[in-house]
């Protein structure tokens, strides 16, 4: 885990009096990605300002990893919003932008060439693929990351089918 020291201030202190907020305890358990902080209210001061001088003390954060399955399946589980998985659904979405305009063509019984059927084999194994590839994508449930591979599987086939 990674201990992170965060100063942060919401304004300028006016007078003595200082503004509270409690966390959720989501925000204060161990379970699932995101942060984590060691107490249960962050002092505030009142106002609003770019200045961090007058916090009282820092606050420290706390980046947790979620669950895992302690297997080499581990390895291939990526996050929902990492990069990788981001590049992936924008080709998928280019691949539906080019299927909503070249299916409702096929009516006209265009000329099949050689760079159409080698561009429909690339779809085809593209959507072919998507099914593996999203069993290896973590999911959000209740505000935390699940990676383990048999809740995935079982969130797959409850979304999809």
């Amino acid at each position: 885990d990674a201990l992170l020291s965060v100063r942060a201030s919401w304004g300028v202190a006016r007078g003595n009096s200082r503004t509270s907020f409690a966390l959720r305890s989501t925000w204060n358990s161990s379970a699932g990605i995101g942060i984590l902080v060691n107490s249960g209210t962050i002092p505030l001061s009142t106002g609003i300002t770019d200045s961090t001088d007058n916090l009282e003390e820092p606050v420290e954060v706390v980046a947790s990893g979620p669950p895992r399955s302690g297997t080499c399946v581990d390895y291939f589980i990526s996050f929902p919003g990492s990069r990788c998985r981001l590049v992936w659904d924008l080709i998928g979405a280019f691949w539906i932008i080019y299927d909503s305009l070249s299916i409702p063509l096929q009516v006209f019984n265009p000329p099949e060439t050689y760079f159409g059927l080698a561009l429909d084999i690339v779809i085809l194994s593209y959507w072919t693929l998507n099914v593996p590839a999203t069993l290896t994508v973590g999911f959000i449930k209740q505000g935390n990351v699940e990676m383990r591979p048999l809740p995935i599987l079982v969130n797959y086939l409850k979304t999809w089918f």
